[in-house]
């Protein structure tokens, strides 16, 4: 072929593939008129480069129409997707449970043994995966001569961007989303699993009441990271173009070998979903008709735009139509783009691995320090950055020390100095003022003092100035015992605000260390220090150093200011929090109500530590079944710090989550679900999807979805809520025990008896490590590993459990007779279950009795109660004693769930299995 004969083809390759795909044929053939041979080259060519980019975009093998066909007890309703291994379709399963669900079936009946093992993979991984935003793998199997499958969680939502534009999220909401889907990437991490898929279409969005939740899907290219071969589909490259990391399109390295995939890889893509949620398209594009390797070039070498860059060059009727999907103006648009979000997008979609952020978790801290208004790891930022990322966090405070503007830098820690400042006593003014001076002259010189040891100054990152902080207080204030002791205690503090648990004990123990000195010349301030150590420690589960310190806090300052003295007080009051948090009810009850009376009468009325008690009380009543005293006691104290705090603080959250307990409790689900998901929504604003209390608001409202029936929802939140806790503290605590034992439950609901059975089992086995065998929570393990067995078919060893918790409960007085209620109602429907029918009756009348000493006559669980009473009748053949008995049963549940409750279709079942047996008496 001659010179000009190939610049002709080059052309005229050049001209079609600018053309849509359905306009070549026309243009190539007034082009290339009667030279057959000049068409067949360009067609040539043309076919060559789709079929490089169909390898990545498209499955070479084709599978069936399996729609209608059955495959166990699911039925196949419609095809969801198609891959290069398998297809995904939607499915009705009949028995042991009425739901839809997903199935994946290999393409073909007989696989290769690479798609065997693909496939296996697979499963093995979704196996692993255990997390509220990954789809759950239910069952998996193989058809008699038919194709291998696995039964996943079906997720009824829509692609990330498509969910975000139809629900017209700002930026700061997409942001939140991509952060939930960065903790589940964390995960799948954690399991020894890169993804190397994370697209929108991979990544799917459902409402959950007001909240968004994602779910990942689709490990179809997930790699094994624990060291296991790689195994990629046949007819298919791992990824997809649009969202693929250069190292993927074969990126080489300074070696001139390739750079291998990583947990990195998928860092990379979650950069490329945020930043197309946020700009409107890819960071990188490229023309219809692009040749592969170009396209590859442009992955592995060309670098993005910056995000508000990218707005700015998007014609203006585009950026409008985005604008209004997001909710603001095209201009505040483009600010928020720039600024940190531009530098945070950059590391992400970094061309090399090692210059990205180093796992989605680091992706996500930095998105939550942008949206808190703190520097941001991506800018690597100086000094004055810093401070003006406070100034902003705290603009008022700032504006209000307009006259000493040029000491900005002392006002960042001034401003907590102050906070402790305002509490001393009058009488001791003037040696506080004098401290003032000296805490300003130590920071303005922390602040100005040069880091010989940095390669640029100035650039001093927030720990390496809290660092910095903590080790000049230990060196320049060593003759100042009492200033330097609250100085290191408020830094403790603030280390643990930060998530920082063991650096703020660590630096809470230094401001202990002259313990002699301190209680002489600063007793509020040692006592303080021990104080917010014992919180730490009661937060971290070390409950026995959390009782030594509130003691001596409590006896420091009964000592020096007397009983009335409201340090005093709130200290006993912590001291009674805790021990009802171990279960210690008969000690804490009698030393709250005398706080409570004591704050009352003290001579200054503080009325948020009266609050405070109140609430703890509330809690305290609430636990011991007591629900009508506990309701008057959360609702006073919910408007005492209404009145002092607003509607949207941390601390109105709480308190409305506690009220919210109360509705649930009675079954009053949809009050309960309103100031539950009002809490959350506080929590959320104000602290992050990552803190700890986002666990308790997700786990409760995981225990209302569980009696409404929405099982698998409450099963995604407990996970999540369980990560959350083990990623703050490696201590067992009473409600990271408590989140395993409402996962079991729910588990146990689905019908996955074995997954639930090894949940409560670690359940009892750290409540009995850490709290030892006597623990008033011993028996509510019991009651559901009991209810478990009933499900699974072993009602014998049922009958064993719930007799071990009874036996429990009544030796136990801290066990609350609701509790024990519970467990003799579910001995009795066990004992029903094994045609036992004269012991059930006598067990349900018992478990009646105890319902009505405590006033539960309207309770659910007395009607639950009634439907075993009138089954053990209707065993016995007093069918004219047992009708009404379920008849009121029936409308008593129907009254308080309504009639499509699923509650409510055991009531009705046991009615219809009356008229049955009358029928064969």
């Amino acid at each position: 072929m001659t010179s000009d004969r190939w610049r002709q083809i080059a052309a005229m390759l050049e001209e079609a593939r600018s053309l849509p795909t359905a306009a070549r044929a026309a243009f190539l053939q007034e082009a290339c008129g009667s030279d057959a041979d000049l068409r067949h080259e360009v067609d040539s060519l043309l076919n060559v480069d789709e079929a490089a980019l169909a390898l990545l975009e498209q499955p070479f093998m084709e599978a069936p129409d399996l729609v209608g066909k059955r495959f166990g007890a699911y039925r196949l309703v419609r095809e969801l997707g198609r891959g290069g291994m398998g297809t995904v379709y939607l499915a009705e399963q009949d028995e042991p449970h009425v739901r839809r669900v997903a199935i994946k079936l290999v393409n073909t009946s007989r696989p290769s043994a690479m798609q065997q093992q693909r496939f296996a993979l697979e499963q093995e991984i979704l196996g692993r995966l255990n997390h509220s935003a990954i789809a759950k793998l239910y069952q998996s199997g193989l058809v008699a001569n038919g194709p291998a499958y696995f039964v996943m969680e079906y997720i009824e939502g829509a692609p990330i961007t498509d969910y975000c534009d139809q629900h017209r999220l700002n930026l700061r909401e997409r942001i939140e989303l991509v952060m939930k889907v960065c903790d589940a990437v964390a995960h799948v991490h954690l399991k020894g699993v890169v993804h190397r898929d994370l697209k929108p279409s991979n990544i799917l969005v459902q409402s959950e009441g007001e909240a968004a939740q994602p779910k990942i899907i689709d490990f179809g290219i997930a790699k094994d990271a624990l060291g296991r071969e790689d195994l990629t589909r046949e007819g298919a490259a791992p990824g997809t173009l649009r969202y693929m990391s250069p190292e993927q399109a074969g990126l080489s390295g300074p070696d001139g070998l390739a750079v291998g995939c990583d947990f990195r890889t998928d860092v990379y893509a979650l950069g490329v979903v945020l930043y197309e949620l946020l700009v409107g398209k890819p960071p990188l594009t490229w023309p219809k008709g692009s040749g592969y390797a170009e396209v590859v070039r442009l992955i592995c070498e060309e670098t993005p735009l910056f995000a508000d860059e990218a707005w700015r060059r998007s014609p203006t009727a585009e950026r409008e139509a985005l604008a209004r999907r997001r909710g603001g103006s095209s201009r505040a648009i483009r600010a928020r783009l720039g600024g940190d979000l531009r530098w945070i997008l950059a590391r992400a979609l970094a061309k090399r691995p090692e210059d990205r952020y180093p796992s989605p978790r680091d992706f996500s801290r930095d998105l939550q320090r942008l949206l808190h208004d703190l520097p941001v790891e991506a800018r690597r930022p100086h000094l004055g950055y810093i401070l003006g990322k406070f100034v902003k966090r705290h603009l008022a405070a700032a504006g209000a020390l307009g006259a000493v503007a040029a000491l900005v830098p002392v006002f960042v820690l001034m401003l907590l100095f102050q906070q402790q400042q305002t509490a001393l006593e009058r009488d001791r003014a003037h040696r506080e003022r004098d401290s003032a001076e000296a805490v300003t002259e130590f920071l303005v010189r922390l602040f100005h003092a040069k880091d010989p040891y940095k390669k640029h100054e100035g650039e001093r990152s927030v720990t390496d100035l809290l660092q910095t902080a903590g080790d000049q207080m230990n060196r320049e204030l060593e003759s100042r015992p009492h200033l330097r002791s609250r100085l290191l205690g408020t830094m403790g503090r603030v280390y643990h605000h930060l998530g920082q648990v063991d650096e703020g004990r660590t630096r809470l123990e230094q401001a202990l260390e002259d313990r002699a000195a301190l209680a002489e010349t600063a007793p509020e301030v040692l006592a303080g220090n021990l104080r917010y150590l014992a919180q730490l420690d009661q937060e971290t589960g070390r409950y026995q150093q959390a009782e030594a310190g509130y003691r001596e806090a409590a006896n420091l300052l009964a000592t020096h200011f007397g009983r009335d003295h409201l340090g005093y007080l709130e200290v006993r009051n912590l001291i009674g929090h805790l021990q009802f948090e171990q279960g210690l009810y008969e000690q804490a009850e009698p030393l709250l109500v005398e706080t409570l009376a004591a704050l009352r009468d003290a001579p200054r009325v503080d009325d948020l530590q009266i609050g405070r008690t109140l609430n703890n009380l509330a809690v305290l009543k609430q636990r011991q079944g007591k629900f009508d005293q506990a309701e008057v006691y959360f609702r006073d104290s919910l408007a005492i710090h209404s009145k002092a705090y607003g509607a949207s603080h941390p601390l109105i959250a709480v308190l409305r989550n506690n009220l919210a307990a109360i509705h649930f409790q009675r079954g009053e689900y949809g009050p309960a679900e309103a100031h539950y998901r009002a809490s959350l929504e506080i929590k959320v604003q104000r602290l992050g999807w990552d803190h700890p209390s986002i666990a308790n608001s997700l786990n409760n409202l995981a225990v209302l979805h569980q009696e409404q029936g929405r099982w698998a929802l409450a099963v995604s939140e407990l996970c999540r809520a369980i990560h959350i806790r083990e990623q703050h503290t490696e201590q067992v605590t009473l409600t990271l025990a408590q989140g395993y034992i409402n996962l079991g439950r729910n588990q146990t609901l689905l019908g996955q008896t074995d997954d639930a059975r090894a949940s409560l089992n670690l359940a009892h086995a750290m409540i009995t490590t850490a709290f030892g065998t006597d623990h008033p929570q011993i028996p509510f393990v019991l009651n559901n590993l009991a209810r478990n067995e009933v499900e699974a078919g072993f009602v014998a060893r049922a009958e064993a459990l719930f007799r071990a918790g009874i036996q429990h409960s009544l030796n136990h007085q801290r066990t609350s007779e609701y509790l024990t209620a519970v467990l003799v109602a579910g001995l009795a429907d066990t004992l029903s279950r094994q045609g036992r029918h004269a012991e059930a009756l006598y067990q349900a009348e018992s478990a009646l009795g105890f319902l009505a000493d405590i006033g539960h006559e309207d309770h659910w669980m007395f009607f639950q109660v009634q439907t075993t009473l009138g089954e053990a009748l209707a065993g016995l053949g007093r069918f004219e004693e047992a009708e009404p008995v379920l008849r009121e049963a029936y409308a008593g549940t129907v009254s308080r769930f309504g009639a499509d409750h699923w509650k409510t279709g055991k009531a009705r079942a046991a009615l219809s299995r009356l008229e049955n047996r009358k029928l064969t008496w």
